[in-house]
């Protein structure tokens, strides 16, 4: 029995630092990033009207092309000033305990980046 229940408990914390399902990184990210960032990551979400700087447009090639994956994970985690940048931009540390749904949310922040030239 013993050994079941360290067989159960592995495979469920093995599924802890699986990415999210892409519906849930949508979901994370139409929740707590297009507000500002918008739906397609342009930085015209319906709150960035009043924010300077103004939100960042994550689909730029060349910002996604200037910036790393645990770059985007801190930023995330830790809000603007985590990262020398705008207090206005909120963290999410609850993500840190959440590493599948953290990865999920770069992954998703990832796609939104529009063709370069």
């Amino acid at each position: 029995m013993g050994r079941r229940v360290a067989l159960a408990l592995g495979a469920l914390l093995a599924g802890c630092s699986r990415p999210a399902p892409p519906e849930d990184a949508r979901t994370l990210y139409e929740l707590r990033c297009a507000p500002c960032h918008g739906s397609a990551g342009k930085g015209d979400g319906p709150a960035s009207s009043g924010l300077h700087p103004a939100p960042r447009d994550l689909s730029d090639p060349a910002w996604q092309a200037s910036v790393d994956d645990a770059y985007l994970k801190k930023l995330i985690v830790n809000g603007g000033l985590g990262v020398g940048l705008s207090r206005q931009m909120p963290g999410s540390p609850d993500l840190a305990q959440r590493p599948g749904s953290l990865a999920g949310l770069v992954g998703y922040v990832r796609q939104l980046r529009r063709p370069g030239p």
